[in-house]
């Protein structure tokens, strides 16, 4: 969708939608945090584990199983549609 259609817009999750990626739902959060990250969503709509999924978000970086370049690319797509909306 981004590279090879130049899609220039971000991707938002489904509203608590991040922890049905595991089976049984939920039972690796982590896990799902980091493939839902790489798989290029951008933004992540979790509305009861913020603080874990900061958590979680936070050592997968720091562990070099998410990129910081990933989470830049997901910051810079976020911004350029606030931008151009004038948010």
């Amino acid at each position: 969708l981004k590279q090879k259609l130049g899609f220039k817009g971000f991707l938002v999750s489904d509203w608590d939608g991040l922890e049905t990626i595991s089976e049984p739902q939920g039972s690796n959060y982590r896990d799902c945090v980091k493939l839902g990250i790489n798989a290029g969503i951008d933004m992540v709509m979790v509305p009861f584990k913020y603080q874990q999924f900061i958590h979680d978000l936070i050592d997968l970086v720091e562990s070099g199983e998410v990129s910081m370049a990933r989470v830049n690319d997901a910051v810079e797509r976020i911004l350029r549609v606030k931008f151009v909306v004038g948010l």
